[in-house]
């Protein structure tokens, strides 16, 4: 049996990700927007970006974030450790 590096994590995903977070923050008008994001969507970015959220929950808590400006920045300083 030979070793299958195809299932191996990239890590370069994890990078890809902060990049993209990273050019979002950026690219979003001033304004610290947190108080518009709701604490209970606030508490599900935080799950996923500690791995604990279900994936069967990750599509929704993808379609809230998307639904402001204030929700994505929020979101990106959360991956980004901000």
């Amino acid at each position: 049996m030979s070793p299958d590096s195809s299932s191996d994590p990239d890590p370069s995903a994890e990078d890809a990700l902060k990049e993209i977070f990273g050019f979002l923050e950026k690219s979003f008008p001033e304004g610290s927007g947190e108080s518009a994001v709701p604490p209970e969507l606030r508490q599900q970015m935080e799950k996923f970006a500690e791995g604990k959220i279900p994936v069967a929950e990750i599509e929704a808590l993808c379609t809230q974030i998307l639904r402001s400006p204030e929700s994505i920045r929020a979101f990106a300083q959360i991956l980004g450790g901000s």
